[in-house]
């Protein structure tokens, strides 16, 4: 567990949620289409390449909560693979008192049902997810509100996550970013 003693040395460590604890099998795809489907009329011809620039798009003119439905309709239905060796981890730092925190581009309720599911809600101070921020990753938004939490400095803060996202909002908030891969792959 050579990460496990790493992550000792932090005050706060936030992890990522889909693809670094759990690998969750939505089809984001499917999730794109249905969104453009419905809201094609709102986005005015725009090529959009990303489900957050859509949300983005759409709060122009209307609430992003219908979006969000569809979001939550897809991950609900979907299937997961936890990475054990992580969840291990994150059971270790826990008993060991460390403040975890999780920062996920994915819906509250999927993120809280599966930490449930999985028994490590508890493991976890705060949980910050796409309806709890305005501006998605890798834009820093949700790890300022998580990080003004706590009377700490940033090089105290490790984020682990798995996207280019994850590093990249790491790298605009000034705190070290470890990446999953290679870490504890799901197994």
């Amino acid at each position: 567990m050579e990460l496990a003693s790493v992550l000792m040395n932090y005050r706060l460590i936030v992890w990522d949620f889909d693809g670094t604890i759990v690998k969750l099998n939505v089809d984001w795809n499917k999730v794109k289409e249905e969104i453009l489907k419905n809201y094609s009329g709102l986005l005015n011809g725009k090529k959009i390449s990303s489900i957050n620039e859509v949300i983005y798009e759409i709060r122009k003119y209307t609430s992003d909560k219908e979006v969000f439905n569809i979001i939550e309709k897809y991950e609900s239905a979907s299937g997961y693979k936890p990475n054990q060796k992580i969840i291990n981890i994150i059971k270790m730092l826990k008993r060991n008192r460390k403040t975890q925190a999780i920062l996920s581009d994915n819906m509250s309720s999927t993120v809280k049902r599966i930490l449930r599911e999985i028994s490590i809600y508890d493991c976890f101070d705060q949980i910050m997810c796409k309806d709890s921020v305005n501006r998605y990753k890798p834009d820093p938004e949700g790890i300022g509100k998580i990080f003004k939490q706590y009377n700490i400095s940033k090089s105290e803060v490790v984020m682990i996550g798995d996207s280019w996202k994850d590093k990249e909002l790491c790298n605009r908030f000034g705190i070290v970013f470890m990446d999953v891969e290679g870490l504890a792959s799901h197994g």
